[in-house]
């Protein structure tokens, strides 16, 4: 997601399961767009052509999977939010697509990650704390709001 100072996006294809301690989503498949694949992309936002986006929703669906929607504002330094325009579109692009399942948002800073799940179009996302890198080392990332 390098083209600073553009925003950019990422999408990553998971599983999902909810357990006593929340919701966990594990990283299948990263997906991300070329060029050619935004509409708009600039310092204040960006916008993906619908074909790149039925493309990571035919996969997911293909494999009963779900989808987390990453993308950045690399002009954000000690505050970061989402602004109404991120929430309208993770809302309508992602949960009316992925009926029913929980959908992932990360949304990168320079400073700092900060994440959220969507599990329908009539509530506000569930605020992510926690966020665990799995590999030869374990590292943990805490996001406060």
């Amino acid at each position: 997601m390098s083209f600073a100072p553009k925003e950019a996006a990422a999408f990553i294809i998971a599983e999902f399961f909810r357990d006593k301690e929340g919701m966990h989503f594990v990283a299948r498949e990263l997906m991300l767009p070329d060029a050619k694949d935004y509409g708009v992309q600039n310092e204040e936002g960006l916008d993906l052509f619908s074909d790149f986006i039925d493309r990571v929703v035919s996969k997911a669906e293909g494999e009963n999977l779900t989808v987390i929607f990453c993308h950045s504002h690399p002009f954000a330094t000690d505050k970061l939010s989402y602004s109404p325009f991120d929430d309208f579109s993770e809302k309508v692009l992602l949960c009316d697509y992925m009926e029913g399942k929980p959908v992932g948002s990360l949304l990168f800073g320079q400073k700092k990650i900060i994440g959220g799940v969507w599990f329908s179009l009539e509530e506000f996302p569930e605020i992510v704390h926690q966020m665990r890198l799995v590999g030869r080392h374990r590292t943990t990332i805490l996001w406060l709001r």
